[in-house]
């Protein structure tokens, strides 16, 4: 896969932070995992930095837990569609 199409296949945003969830594939199929980045302006530009005050760590931890909640989602759209027949039959 080239860099080009090696994007994120979600971002969630809170306050400076971003987390990205990048799909990959394994014997077992599409497994996900996340990528943290806190940025902060200087006045002039914008930079990423490893830190985190009490603020940043506020949304670090509202970002990880709905980057989770879109993680599950994802994982729930892969699963294949099961055939219930017990549906049907109870119609009939």
């Amino acid at each position: 896969m080239s860099k080009s199409e090696n994007k994120p296949v979600e971002r969630v945003r809170e306050s400076t932070v971003e987390v990205s969830v990048w799909a990959n594939e394994g014997r077992k199929g599409t497994f996900y995992k996340a990528t943290v980045r806190n940025s902060y302006h200087d006045g002039t530009e914008w930079h990423d930095t490893d830190s985190y005050d009490e603020d940043s760590l506020a949304a670090l931890a509202t970002a990880a837990l709905k980057a989770r909640s879109e993680i599950r989602k994802l994982r729930f759209k892969d699963r294949p569609a099961e055939n219930d027949d017990s549906a049907t039959d109870a119609a009939a």
